[in-house]
């Protein structure tokens, strides 16, 4: 994590507000029309964007979380993927960070077989076997 947080953290904060890679990838979440893509396309934008919150500077984190929700509010069955790729990951900021903006995408487009899948995805991942994360804000982001 060390290794990982020393490449990315300065790159995230340095290209923030300079209109490039990082700044277009939240932009385009929070500005486009964003009803016409697959759910392929959800996923590997929403992949880039929870890995966005890993960023030590707060204004990328909160952006890249705002857009995580616009670009999930049409794609909720995508949620359980994703939520079990970050489950395992050792960064316990970008596990809440994904798990809040699950709840939230869910809370405002959210179907309700999306949201049992993604309560059962949640279950299997953290509660079923007494395996409870030590992170009090995981553990709520994640409480069925």
């Amino acid at each position: 994590m060390a290794d990982r947080d020393a490449a990315i953290c300065p790159f995230l904060h340095l290209s923030f507000g300079k209109r490039k890679g990082v700044d277009k990838l939240i932009r385009w979440a929070l500005q486009a029309d964003l009803m016409e893509f697959s759910d392929e396309v959800a996923e590997l934008w929403a992949t880039q964007l929870i890995w966005f919150c890993a960023a030590a500077d707060r204004r990328v984190r909160d952006y890249a979380t705002r857009a995580i929700v616009r670009v999930m509010e049409e794609h909720g069955s995508v949620w359980p993927t994703l939520i079990s790729r970050f489950s395992d990951l050792d960064d316990e900021y970008v596990i809440e960070r994904c798990l809040a903006a699950a709840y939230a995408s869910l809370l405002r487009k959210g179907s309700d077989s999306e949201i049992e899948k993604v309560a059962s995805a949640i279950y299997r991942t953290f509660f079923e076997n007494d395996s409870l994360p030590q992170n009090a804000m995981i553990r709520d982001y994640a409480r069925p």
